[in-house]
């Protein structure tokens, strides 16, 4: 039987009583990459005929209204002009245990201003302590169409895990640095570097601290096949870029108590790291760590250093990804060089050669 087209129906008990055709495509809200092509393809589409003898192009409530139609119609609890102590939210969408608060420009109307920033200024206020994304869509009124799309996760006063760079050894933090180490080595000359929890904003422009990152690395068994996903993430420096190593950075909730030591948070640091960022993995699989990465070469590179950790599986589809990792594929080892990867995941390449 051919089933109708939902057309005009926007509630899903009338959907599931007319047996009407429907696609859901409330999953592309959490991959934002996805979410910013699907916008422009939709923007695309509208006739040009329709903006003849009219001035709608020219303001943001017009894109506003169409991405909160397309939104109610797919069931979501979204909500415009949200008041704030500070002033009114454009656009949040409450989905999946997550907020995601919208704020749209046109950019010949608000140039210099950028959307993302507005946001960030004041207005994410209202949902702290909720996991929350920030996200700014600009709009020309000549292109009729996103100029910009810009996203971030908003952590509040987010601390980071780092050592002093000047108490490490001069082998640890030259130009390109790859060094075979075992993991109770690597622990101790931390522990006496002073590891402390610093604020990101801070970390991120101070060269004489690394922070510390669990980097690890998926490969079959037999070292053949190599796990690799495709940077789209907060970090805007490597966009496009194709990485070998999950991780992230170590947060003060990583201790188990306070006066955890070095050790035990970067362990935990690490198992959260990968429950975060993969939505199935072989528990069975033994996390090996096998050395550090760092360089002097780029500027993420220069206040990071990496902590490499390799797990090895008979089981490579056990593994799946979260909405992060985009494009995860496995690729032979042997090729990995064809891609253009993250200078990090050349460096991890070296420790596993």
């Amino acid at each position: 039987m051919i089933k109708k087209l939902p057309v005009g129906i926007q509630t899903f008990e009338k959907i599931i009583e007319g047996n009407y055709c429907y696609v859901d495509k409330t999953p592309l809200i959490a991959r934002l990459v996805d979410l910013e092509q699907l916008f422009h393809a939709f923007f695309a589409s509208i006739p040009h005929d329709w903006y003849r003898k009219n001035e709608m192009a020219g303001y943001e409530g017009y894109y506003c209204s169409i991405v909160y139609c397309y939104f109610t119609a797919l069931g979501l609890n979204v909500r415009a002009e949200e008041s704030t102590s500070h002033g009114r939210m454009d656009m949040t969408v409450d989905f999946g245990g997550r907020i995601y608060i919208i704020e749209f420009k046109v950019n010949e109307v608000t140039q210099p201003f950028r959307a993302l920033d507005q946001i960030k200024k004041k207005y994410h206020e209202k949902y702290a302590g909720r996991d929350t994304f920030l996200i700014g869509v600009e709009f020309s009124r000549s292109d009729r169409n996103i100029t910009r799309f810009e996203w971030e996760k908003f952590r509040k006063q987010e601390q980071v895990l780092c050592i002093d760079r000047k108490i490490l050894p001069a082998s640890w933090v030259t130009q390109r640095t790859v060094l075979p180490m075992d993991f109770s080595t690597f622990a101790a000359t931390c522990t006496k570097a002073r590891f402390s929890f610093v604020r990101r904003a801070i970390a991120e422009e101070d060269r004489q601290k690394k922070q510390i990152i669990p980097y690890i690395l998926l490969q079959t068994a037999d070292a053949g096949m190599t796990a690799a996903y495709n940077r789209q993430g907060s970090e805007k420096r490597l966009h496009d870029l194709w990485s070998i190593g999950i991780g992230g950075h170590i947060n003060p909730g990583d201790k188990t108590t306070g006066a955890d030591s070095f050790e035990n948070i970067l362990k935990n640091g690490m198992q959260r790291e990968l429950d975060e960022e993969l939505t199935r993995r072989v528990a069975g699989d033994p996390i090996e760590f096998i050395g550090i990465i760092s360089e002097d070469i780029t500027p993420v590179g220069s206040v990071h250093m990496g902590a490499v950790f390799l797990i090895r599986t008979q089981d490579p589809q056990g593994y799946l990804p979260g909405n992060e990792l985009h494009s995860f594929t496995w690729h032979a080892t042997q090729k990995l060089s064809r891609l253009d990867l993250e200078l990090w995941s050349e460096l991890a390449l070296e420790l596993i050669r």
